[in-house]
């Protein structure tokens, strides 16, 4: 049954990753050769949610308050590095919110500067809601990629809850997204720590 479930929740994933092309480039396309979706390119229809002007302006606001403070807190984090949040594919606007909203602030609080664009690296998100047996299930994955277009690091999971408000998006509540942007912070804090040494 578990094993059924994990095939089941791969081939979901790889359906959703794929459904996100505008063309016959992979979704996962670690080449380089592809070019990124640019939020001004009419991508918001297709599944890709570009992050909006306030969001844009949070997360530089709460970028600029981090490099400004703590530096006692970002002595394992290299300097240099600037992380652009990419557009996020698979999950709508409304689930986006809270996630964006608590990247930002937890990044800011871990020094980790994030930019919606300019960064000496990029995050790109996938994610996915499935529902079944009373629950929902958020698979996420984010790709750490650098200038060059090729994946540096991967981090993903899955946070589950009662399905009590629908099934697949609908059911998803904002700590469900601010959860896995906690999570998110964390992982990418240990990583990038790890490039300094």
């Amino acid at each position: 049954m578990e094993r059924s479930r994990a095939i089941a929740g791969g081939l979901i994933i790889s359906v959703s990753l794929l459904s996100g092309c505008t063309s016959s480039q992979s979704a996962l396309d670690q080449t380089g050769s592809g070019s990124a979706p640019s939020a001004k390119t009419g991508y918001g229809s297709s599944g890709i949610n570009p992050l909006t002007a306030e969001q844009d302006r949070d997360i530089s606001a709460l970028s600029s308050q981090a490099a400004a403070s703590g530096a006692d807190r970002t002595a394992a984090i290299p300097a240099d590095i600037r992380i652009q949040l990419a557009p996020v594919i698979g999950a709508p606007e409304n689930a986006l919110t809270p996630l964006s909203s608590r990247l930002a602030a937890r990044a800011s609080e871990r020094g980790i500067p994030i930019s919606p664009s300019g960064g000496t690296m990029s995050m790109k998100g996938y994610f996915s809601a499935i529902s079944e047996e009373g629950e929902t299930t958020v698979i996420y994955v984010w790709d750490i990629v650098g200038p060059d277009g090729k994946r540096l690091h991967r981090m993903q999971g899955k946070r589950k809850e009662p399905s009590r408000r629908g099934e697949g998006w609908s059911a998803v509540t904002a700590p469900t997204m601010e959860a896995i942007a906690d999570q998110t912070v964390n992982e990418l804090a240990v990583w990038l720590s790890g490039r300094s040494a």
